[in-house]
């Protein structure tokens, strides 16, 4: 039997009455900024800005120049003041752009938006590496080139279940964004060539679940899938 499976998994007080139904915060960015160039395991990035350089939010800053193409973009609007090495999480120092907050957050636009309906499933790909859209998992690993060599794909999996203690960002985010995030599903069966998604959750969180069930009903290519309330639950493996 796996380990991660059976008499492994725990069923763990999560906490999650604390945080389920507060609103999401948006905490507001310093008046310096600095924007890493590196998580650890990347080498070659190209900068776009230099000191002085005025910068708005969306500017894009530098990309990532290797096999793995990833920009970065500008999360506020301000001065450049030049790049510093300072300590990362990865637990060594990395470059970063140093940028002086105006608090103005004044805009320009990244890139076009698109119609993933009508847009030739090469075309969202390329769209989703303009995004800069990488995982979370600490590697940085870029999201569209699992879907640029997807190749006999069935059914994709989206792991709503945040199995983990305290956390509900995905819950409060998937109730205040529900028809964003099956806009979203819909480009990655097209991307994936997929014949379906999975939408794995709890069976526990029966009003998410009503809102889910009822959000896909006119998505046959949708489906609701409930999981056991257990720890772990959602990766891989489990």
């Amino acid at each position: 039997m796996s380990v991660w499976i059976g008499p492994s998994q725990l069923r763990v007080d999560g906490h999650k009455e604390l945080t389920n139904y507060n609103d999401i915060v948006t905490i507001q960015a310093p008046e310096t900024v600095y924007i890493p160039l590196s998580n650890g395991q990347v080498d070659k990035v190209e900068v776009l800005v230099k000191e002085n350089d005025r910068v708005f939010v969306n500017t894009k800053l530098a990309y990532r120049d290797d096999n793995f193409t990833v920009p970065y973009y500008s999360p506020v609007s301000g001065v450049v003041k030049g790049i510093k090495k300072l300590m990362h999480a990865c637990l060594k120092p990395v470059d970063h752009i140093v940028i002086e907050n105006d608090g103005k957050y004044e805009k320009v636009q990244a890139f076009e938006p698109v119609n993933f309906e009508t847009t030739p499933r090469l075309e969202l790909i390329d769209f989703m590496m303009n995004a800069g859209i990488v995982g979370m998992g600490g590697a940085g690993f870029p999201t569209y080139v699992k879907y640029k060599f997807a190749k006999d794909i069935h059914t994709v999996v989206i792991n709503a279940v945040e199995c983990e203690p305290y956390i509900t960002a995905d819950y409060r985010m998937m109730e205040n964004h529900m028809d964003d995030m099956i806009v979203g599903i819909k480009a990655m069966v097209k991307m994936a060539e997929a014949q379906k998604a999975m939408i794995a959750i709890k069976k526990t969180r029966k009003k998410l679940v009503a809102q889910l069930q009822a959000a896909v009903v006119d998505h046959p290519e949708l489906e609701v899938t409930l999981v056991p309330d257990v720890y772990p639950m959602g990766w891989e493996r489990t």
